[in-house]
């Protein structure tokens, strides 16, 4: 009786920890863990970070790592389609956050016409994973932190840049 009201005890105290401490996320990215982030497009737009040199271009986020999850909430400006037969078939969804000035934007691209699920005036969240990658453009190394749904290899890369994300990664609020 001792023993197993000892176990329970065991159970109990390491259950409780747990709940206490927390867990780590687990993301399905090789056994890496991360963490998940939210941000509006404005706030993303300046964690982001460019060095261009000469002879290597580097692409980082101040607050975001190789595996984390990002989610961006925000509300949507202006959506639009584009299509040109077997060339070009995906939704731009642009967040601004001075009207007065639509410089001050950010811009996500989807695959196909999302445009009827999806309105200007509308909250969404758009949840992606960051995945860092290395490769060279144009003879020039990059070190880059992007969306994991959009990379493809560097072949794709230096012929269409960014491949649309999957519509899976927007979502209404």
């Amino acid at each position: 009786m001792k023993k197993a009201t000892l176990v329970i005890l065991i159970f109990l105290c390491f259950t409780t920890f747990i709940l206490i401490c927390g867990c780590t996320e687990q993301n399905n990215n090789g056994g890496k863990t991360g963490k998940t982030i939210t941000m509006t497009a404005k706030e993303f737009f300046y964690d982001q970070e460019t060095i261009q040199e000469l002879n290597n271009t580097t692409i980082n986020f101040k607050s975001l790592n190789d595996g984390d999850t990002l989610v961006i909430r925000d509300t949507i400006f202006k959506i639009s389609y584009e299509y040109i037969e077997g060339v070009i078939n995906k939704t731009i969804v642009i967040f601004v956050w001075d009207e007065g000035n639509e410089s001050d934007s950010m811009f996500f691209e989807f695959e196909g016409n999302i445009t009827g699920s999806y309105f200007n005036g509308e909250q969404v969240k758009i949840t992606v994973k960051i995945k860092r990658v290395s490769f060279s453009y144009q003879g020039v190394p990059h070190d880059m932190e992007l969306y994991e749904e959009q990379w493809v290899d560097e072949e794709y890369f230096n012929t269409y840049r960014y491949k649309p994300l999957p519509r899976s990664c927007i979502s209404k609020i």
